[in-house]
Order: C-alpha cells, then structure tokens, then sequence
C-alpha cells in the first residue's frame, strides 16, 4: 500500500468511503453537514490517499482556516482501520501543515463516533467542547479556556448578546 496525492480517480473511491462511515447516520437531516471529512474535496488544499492495487483505503486532506489553523479531514475505510493507515495519513498530513506554518491542526469527530475520538486523543489532539446533537450546551463549555480570548475581544469593541436580547431590540435582526 501506498501514500499518493488525491487525483480526480480517487474521488468515487474517498466518497466510497464517506457512504460506508456515515451512510447509517443520517446526517441529511443536519443542513450544516456536519463533521463528515470531505468538504475538503471542494477545496483547494493538501490532499493524499492511502491505496493499494485495488482501491482507496482511506484520504486525509487539511485546508487553511487562517494564518496558523487548518481543518483536518480524515477517513479510512471501516473495513481497514486499526492497521496503521489513518496514523498514517495523519502523519503526512501534519509534515504539510508544519511546512506551511500551521501550528494547529483542527479535527471535528461527531460524539458517537467513540473509536474517532479515541484515535485523536492518542494522537495528541485535545478535545475543546462537545456538541450534542449539533448543540453546543453551556454545561459543556469551559468558560476559563476562552476567557482570555473573550477579554481580547472585548478589548477590539466586540460584544456578546444572546438570541432572546436580540429579539427584544429588532425583530428583524436576520436581515439587519
């Protein structure tokens, strides 16, 4: 097996495998699309797949979200994991971001897929917050981790209100 650069031969293969990892889940029913580790094909960005003679096993891609973060999007085939291919996938893709200056690696893992979690928690990623059902629940949020960025905005003139202030001021505030 082999680490190649994605080639247009390879997207029926990684969309494949997007159906065989998330096909059950339903996510249609979220219109965000959340968290299925190919918006990446869209995008101009550092892609690779993992192959043999037969067939993609998994893909790995990371496009740029500012000077310093990038997204990662990471798939192996169910049938093929726990051999080695998404560490290394993951590797390589980190050599990239590394070059290109990146210092953070982003990965979103829906809850429910434990295996996914534990592969990037051993992998060094630390997890920030969790989102329930596309929720994001204030008992899940850690206020002291993000205190020092609130304090930077606040600082630039930015503000924080909530949905129910915002009704309250204009009813029209989608479109204002």
């Amino acid at each position: 097996m082999t680490l190649v650069s994605f080639r247009p031969e390879h997207l029926s293969h990684v969309q494949q495998i997007h159906v065989a990892t998330f096909g059950a889940m339903n996510l249609t029913s979220f219109l965000a699309q959340p968290c299925t580790q190919i918006e990446s094909l869209d995008k101009a960005c550092a892609k690779f797949v993992y192959q043999d003679e037969s067939s993609v096993k998994g893909y790995v891609a990371a496009y740029q979200l500012d000077a310093t973060h990038f997204r990662l999007n990471l798939l192996v085939d169910p049938q093929w994991t726990g051999r080695g291919i998404g560490t290394c996938l993951l590797q390589s893709i980190e050599g990239y971001v590394c070059e290109q200056g990146g210092t953070y690696l982003q990965l979103r893992v829906l809850e429910h897929m434990v295996s996914s979690l534990a592969f990037a928690l051993s992998k060094g990623f630390c997890e920030i917050h969790r989102m329930k059902n596309m929720s994001l629940y204030a008992h899940d949020f850690s206020y002291p981790h993000w205190e020092s960025l609130g304090n930077r905005l606040i600082a630039d003139g930015f503000a924080a209100t909530s949905y129910q202030a915002e009704m309250v001021i204009t009813r029209h505030w989608l479109i204002n």
